[in-house]
């Protein structure tokens, strides 16, 4: 099974089974008010993230309790030194921080979206129709 076919069961299970944070988080990135469009579960490359904007090449995680074990901390740094050598920044945030203060969450990631510009097209587009 390809790696994408294997991602697609794993992306759906993960969304079927939200934890509350990843549920508040979602409710504010999608609600539109941050400017654009937010995917969850998404995949890039061998890693599939919490969040991710195309459009700015933003990727926001989120570390729950099993975060705290120092093999996972290791895991998770190295995961994000590779995604911001591809050009992606990354945000993070605790469980504690979301379902602590959301409207603080919210203030952050409207800050950088705007500090971050929006991903350039890409120099040789397909033809219309084509890729779409």
């Amino acid at each position: 099974m390809r790696i994408n076919k294997v991602h697609t069961y794993k992306r759906r299970a993960l969304r079927k089974n939200s934890t509350k944070s990843e549920s508040l988080l979602w409710k504010i990135v999608r609600s539109g008010k941050l400017g654009y469009k937010f995917r969850r579960q998404y995949s890039i490359g061998a890693y599939i993230v919490d969040f991710y904007c195309h459009e700015l090449r933003l990727v926001v995680e989120l570390d729950g309790y099993t975060h705290n074990d120092t093999a996972i901390i290791k895991q998770d740094n190295e995961r994000q030194k590779r995604l911001e050598k591809l050009g992606y920044t990354v945000k993070r945030y605790t469980d504690e921080q979301v379902l602590g203060s959301a409207e603080a969450i919210y203030a952050d990631l409207k800050r950088i979206c705007g500090e971050l510009e929006p991903a350039s097209p890409h120099p040789n587009p397909l033809p219309k129709g084509e890729g779409e």
